[in-house]
């Protein structure tokens, strides 16, 4: 009985300890003065017809080039980064047709998350903060 009993108390740490083993999340800095390349997808969200399509983010020292499988959909200029959010400065202007409408490369605050190879970013579109783009890139080698 005595025996079965210490195998009960041993199993019921056991399982105490494993239950209070989470993941933990690492999130990283993202350094937008080094070199980096990431490839990946986003997806919109809140809006009436969502979208979704492949991306490229390349950024280095401080600068950044993205595009987007959408047409007219490339920006590039500054980045700027203060704790989870990046700024995207657009400095790539061009008249865009009406008739593709928006191209979803980055652009603006955005909030973002980075583990050190997937670089999770989202976007809100408008002041209401119900509709967004979602991108999950990761680091290309």
């Amino acid at each position: 009985m005595n025996q079965t009993r210490l195998i009960a108390s041993v199993t019921m740490i056991c399982l105490l300890m494993l239950s209070g083993c989470e993941k933990e999340k690492l999130t990283k800095d993202l350094n937008v003065n080094e070199n980096w390349s990431f490839s990946g997808t986003f997806e919109t969200w809140g809006l009436e017809d969502n979208t979704s399509g492949t991306i490229t983010l390349t950024i280095a020292k401080g600068h950044y080039e993205c595009s987007t499988n959408l047409p007219y959909s490339r920006r590039e200029g500054t980045l700027e980064t203060s704790g989870l959010t990046l700024t995207f400065i657009n400095e790539l202007f061009f008249p865009v047709p009406a008739l593709y409408g928006p191209g979803y490369a980055l652009d603006g605050e955005c909030q973002y998350e980075f583990d050190g190879e997937h670089l999770k970013i989202q976007r809100k579109l408008h002041t209401d903060y119900e509709s967004g783009v979602d991108y999950v890139l990761t680091l290309s080698y």
